[in-house]
């Protein structure tokens, strides 16, 4: 009897030692350093129609007859911008499915056109290539050498494109075939590359929550979890085509340590007289990019009860950069405004020292 006392204590020290010797999460407390509104932002896909790039904000306007790429600071002061005519000529476009900013070259997404063109940074012409039906609906998509790599809804959960030819080179399929109807769960979510270790991150839109970890050759490395509790229901296609649901992440940035994405991107439900938006919290959290666990949790006493989606579009070394989509009274506070509407800001969080 004493010998198993003993054995039991002795594990019970082992188990005490493993899970005290485990990585702490920290807890930052983030300050807004600056707020101002994305005039005249296009509608369709804002959140993937912006990045920050080289210290600045560029994000896509839409003005009726032509889009236009604006360049700003950090504080939104215009620094440039160049037109995108509305057709279907070379160097127009119909619709934006999203930007991208690769090598300083922009790259400007057209769902109705199935096609990419790419500008040089004085707005130039320099290129454009087509995309076929084989890549599925397309909701995320980001560049590395010559080729885009890109995350669908359906038929093909990731793909690697040759840049030049439009040809998909590498596919891995996606367990969702069809294009989805009313009341389908959406499977995926976003896409980044880290150009520094070549690797591909894909974060998760629907519960449950999770960061999958492949090389650029789709073989899966690891997978991040996160309990983001209970109550959050599954992001679903509605009527329109839209979606409702507890969007979970929609967005992710990388460091050279973490990988960094929201805790919820937003709350929405579907009615027949608009959207309707639960309160949650913005909250980033910091999982360690080699171990995969969470490290860091940063919040901001100001952006709470936010009514609608929030996203993380960059960092650099002193900020966080966010972009909303949101209303209500939290939004009124920080717009310094008396009207409640839907707006389309971003917002500067400084990073702890």
């Amino acid at each position: 009897m004493k010998n198993q006392v003993r054995i039991l204590f002795a594990i019970f020290l082992a188990l005490t030692i493993f899970v005290g010797c485990g990585e702490k999460i920290e807890k930052e407390e983030l300050e807004i350093a600056g707020v101002w509104e994305a005039e005249n932002m296009t509608q369709s896909n804002s959140f993937l129609c912006t990045q920050v790039y080289d210290n600045h904000i560029y994000y896509v306007q839409d003005f009726g007859d032509n889009f236009s790429i604006s360049k700003r600071t950090l504080q939104g002061e215009e620094v440039s911008s160049f037109d995108i005519k509305k057709g279907r000529g070379p160097g127009e476009a119909r619709h934006s499915l999203g930007m991208k900013i690769y090598e300083d070259n922009i790259y400007f997404t057209d769902f109705v056109l199935n096609r990419i063109t790419r500008f040089d940074f004085d707005g130039n012409y320099v290129d454009s290539f087509s995309f076929g039906s084989d890549t599925g609906v397309i909701l995320s998509f980001d560049f590395f050498k010559d080729s885009m790599f890109f995350h669908s809804m359906n038929l093909t959960y990731l793909g690697k494109m040759e840049i030049e030819s439009g040809k998909v080179v590498k596919r891995k399929e996606h367990t969702q075939k069809k294009v989805l109807e009313p009341k389908d769960k959406v499977r995926g979510g976003v896409m980044t590359i880290d150009k520094k270790d070549e690797m591909l991150y894909v974060g998760n839109i629907s519960k449950p929550y999770k960061i999958e970890k492949y090389n650029l050759d789709f073989k899966k490395i690891d997978e991040f979890t996160y309990s983001v509790g209970k109550g959050v229901e599954p992001t679903k296609v509605a009527p329109g085509p839209n979606i409702h649901g507890d969007f979970l992440i929609s967005s992710l940035t990388i460091d050279e340590k973490y990988v960094y994405a929201p805790e919820i991107s937003g709350r929405a439900l579907i009615k027949q007289d608009g959207s309707e938006f639960e309160k949650f919290d913005a909250k980033i959290l910091a999982f360690n990019k080699n171990s995969g666990d969470l490290a860091k949790t940063y919040t901001s006493k100001k952006l709470t009860d936010i009514e609608g989606f929030f996203n993380i579009i960059g960092q650099t070394d002193e900020y966080f950069v966010a972009f909303f989509m949101a209303q209500g009274p939290a939004v009124k506070k920080l717009i310094n405004e008396e009207k409640d509407r839907f707006v389309r800001f971003f917002v500067l969080l400084k990073r702890p020292r």
